[in-house]
């Protein structure tokens, strides 16, 4: 299995441990998870005794089981809910060459994201220092491949000299009431609402967005379960 760690690192392929300064308050804080969709097979015997028959290799329970038996570790996350309180991380910006960049990503979840999985773009709040790092003073950005999101800090932005020194960085779950009317579109080949932008590849577009007559999709008015909803942070990158 893969521990989730903070790392510091010149590039992302290289990495050494940072100190988590806080993992938030004690019963109800951040805790070490499995990422959704990673549980193995669970049960080797079915897949044995159920999916060696040709007949039966084509079968939705057949090829779920074949894809979780495929899978070669268990991804893991530190986890947090609104309620979770701060996951609090120390920063080092080794040297006067140091970016003051920081890459905060999730894990993959097998193949769609759950719709209770925090989106980086509307459910999680960073501060450096306590300063807040948003997208409205240029601090922060979201990168995605697919469904999969990293936030990227650039620290800079709050402290022009921070090269050399060290910071804490500050995540909450804060999750947005409803999905933004941009996450919503019609495909034409589906005939159906699909998620889009940040939310693309995340699971659920039937229950928020809504197709109307003219083939323009728009957001349902449908609250979500903010109690539900819980982030998966596997790896802070410095550079």
């Amino acid at each position: 299995a893969t521990t989730p760690t903070a790392s510091s690192s010149s590039s992302p392929s290289s990495s050494r441990f940072l100190d988590v300064w806080s993992n938030a308050n004690i019963g109800g804080g951040w805790v070490n998870s499995v990422a959704p969709h990673q549980e193995l097979c669970n049960a080797k015997s079915f897949f044995d005794s159920k999916c060696y028959a040709p007949r039966r290799k084509g079968t939705e329970d057949c090829v779920r089981c074949m894809q979780h038996l495929s899978h070669l570790d268990q991804k893991r996350a530190f986890r947090g809910w609104r309620g979770s309180g701060e996951l609090s991380v120390k920063l080092a910006f080794k040297g006067s060459s140091s970016k003051c960049s920081v890459w905060v990503c999730e894990p993959p979840y097998e193949w769609s994201k759950p719709d209770t999985v925090a989106n980086f773009a509307t459910d999680l709040k960073f501060a450096v220092n306590d300063k807040p790092c948003t997208q409205s003073n240029k601090c922060y950005r979201v990168e995605q491949v697919g469904y999969k999101q990293c936030g990227v800090l650039d620290v800079r932005s709050l402290d022009n000299k921070c090269a050399g020194k060290t910071a804490r960085l500050s995540i909450k779950v804060a999750p947005a009431p409803q999905v933004p009317a941009s996450a919503c579109r019609y495909d034409d080949g589906e005939r159906r609402c699909r998620f889009d932008g940040a939310f693309q590849g995340t699971e659920g577009e039937e229950k928020y967005c809504k197709v109307a007559a003219n083939k323009k999709c728009f957001p349902q008015k449908r609250i979500r379960n903010l109690d539900e909803i819980s982030a998966f942070i596997s790896e802070i990158i410095v550079m």
